[in-house]
């Protein structure tokens, strides 16, 4: 049977391991964090959109949502501005469009 002095020698090694295993858990952590923080995103282009919906990554839907969020749709409330009559709204003027005779 184990003395009591080798019983408390294990339990304090143990207690050791455990509190550098925790302490090693915070400073990973920590450094993540402060790495993370420095990254820089590029936020996203109405072309970006316009690629990933051509590629089909994206509804209809889903691009026009995010497309509004990104003009300010949805924080300013008001509608969308219609676009120029005879104009389609990403390409150049359509067949149907007034000339300038």
């Amino acid at each position: 049977m184990p003395s009591a002095n080798d019983m408390l020698a294990a339990f304090l090694w143990v207690s050791v391991a455990a509190l550098a295993a925790i302490a090693g858990m915070v400073v990973i952590r920590t450094v993540r964090n402060w790495a993370r923080r420095d990254e820089v995103t590029a936020p996203f282009t109405i072309q970006d959109l316009r690629e990933m919906r051509a590629r089909g990554e994206l509804s209809d839907e889903e691009y026009e949502a995010m497309r509004a969020a990104i003009l300010g749709h949805y924080t300013t409330g008001e509608p969308a501005a219609p676009a120029p009559a005879g104009r389609d709204e990403h390409g150049p003027p359509t067949d149907d469009s007034p000339s300038a005779d």
